[in-house]
């Protein structure tokens, strides 16, 4: 066995006659606990907002998006839709027309983001995210809209009276001369009203696909995407290539990942400052680490100098005490890990702490976050161990 470690291990589980000693290792040895554990439980925290955050964005994107290269829109003949909708990758494919228009009521007017769609457009979503009313009408002029919107103009469920107006900028250029040559304009009758989150909820708004081609002025054969929803057996990589082999490589395909590009960095942004700033607090905890290395080195003096005379080198003598901080480091790390985890099981089941009175907060723990709290406590405590053994052997060089 390494003598160095076996002194180290002799080290960390005997009392020392100094209570002070003993109050510095046990201090030690509990900050590290808390802050590993106080660690494991944010991040799980966060791994969970983050996982909650993007669950409403996944289940009303596509799997497979397909829009124009250059500019907002593009011309796909119905034979070309039939050919690709009939390939077995898809579970489903539906057209889409995208435009920013204002909406305008009796007493309030704002820009949304209209969103035009096709009777293909997946049941399953309609059912999750519709709390009141109906969905669109591919015959008829109506609209669903966002609860925000709704709430902010004042939008009602079949209100006929305050029928609210859309506007759209015409395509084409040329000189104008009133709004109306500017705008395109339809009234719109709201059928429904869904929620799915709050940037959605507030700028939203759904249509038939007819309806948002006519006041966009588009044939009836342009569109701004195509909508793949696969299978769940499905290589995505493989309908990328079968999508490109029918239409061609003139088109841009993103996933779900690519689709909500921002809202990912933004995450992974927020996540990254989280975690920095928590690393913060378990350096400072590691600071008690450093402490107690010093104090045992200096109490230990006369321990020290009887195994050099027995024929240990400084090395050696300085390994034992970086032996020490790391022992401390991991079994702090260790032990705040399984009571970080039991934390976060016990609000799975249990809900401890709520959001809302009906939604608890949210949590999630992968395998990486295991691995990040272990390896950041205990490269961050070797590295600490490491200083205090190098500094204060230095300190004792004329003792030996």
């Amino acid at each position: 066995m390494n003598t160095s470690y076996y002194i180290a291990r002799r080290y960390l589980v005997s009392r020392s006659s100094n209570n002070a000693i003993n109050f510095m290792s046990l201090l030690a040895g509990v900050g590290v606990f808390v802050s590993a554990a106080s660690l494991f439980v944010v991040l799980a925290g966060f791994n969970g907002l983050k996982d909650f955050s993007l669950g409403f964005i996944s289940y009303t994107s596509p799997d497979l998006k397909v829009s124009a290269n250059s500019g907002k829109s593009f011309f796909l003949s119905e034979k070309k839709f039939v050919e690709i909708s009939g390939l077995s990758l898809f579970s489903g494919v539906s057209k889409s027309v995208e435009e920013r228009v204002l909406i305008s009521t009796n007493k309030n007017n704002q820009v949304v983001r209209l969103k035009g769609v096709d009777g293909l457009f997946p049941s399953s979503i309609v059912d999750s995210i519709l709390v009141e009313g109906h969905w669109v009408n591919q015959e008829e002029s109506v609209i669903v809209a966002g609860w925000g919107v709704a709430n902010s103009l004042g939008l009602e469920v079949l209100d006929n009276i305050n029928a609210p107006v859309l506007y759209a900028p015409r395509p084409g250029s040329g000189q104008v001369l009133s709004v109306d040559d500017a705008f395109a304009s339809s009234a719109f009758i709201t059928s429904g009203v869904f929620e799915i989150n709050e940037e959605s909820n507030n700028n939203l708004v759904y249509t038939s696909l007819s309806a948002a081609q006519e006041l966009l002025g588009y044939a009836p054969s342009q569109i701004s995407s195509l909508n793949f929803y696969l299978h769940s057996s499905v290589n995505e990589v493989l309908a990328v290539e079968e999508i490109k082999a029918v239409l061609g490589n003139s088109f841009l395909v993103k996933n779900r990942l690519a689709q909500n590009d921002t809202l990912y960095k933004m995450l992974n942004t927020e996540q990254a400052a989280v975690y920095l700033i928590f690393t913060l607090v378990v350096v400072i905890a590691l600071f008690n680490v450093v402490g107690a290395l010093i104090m045992m080195i200096l109490e230990k003096r006369k321990d020290l100098a009887v195994l050099f005379s027995l024929g240990l080198v400084k090395k050696e003598i300085g390994q034992v005490f970086f032996y020490q901080g790391v022992l401390i480091s991991v079994f702090g790390s260790l032990f705040g890990v399984f009571v970080g985890f039991c934390l976060v099981v016990l609000q799975q089941s249990f809900s401890l702490f709520m959001i809302t009175p009906s939604l608890a907060y949210p949590v999630s723990v992968s395998a990486m976050t295991f691995v990040v709290v272990l390896l950041t406590v205990v490269v961050l405590g070797s590295l600490a161990s490491k200083l205090a053994s190098l500094q204060t052997l230095k300190s004792l060089e004329n003792k030996f």
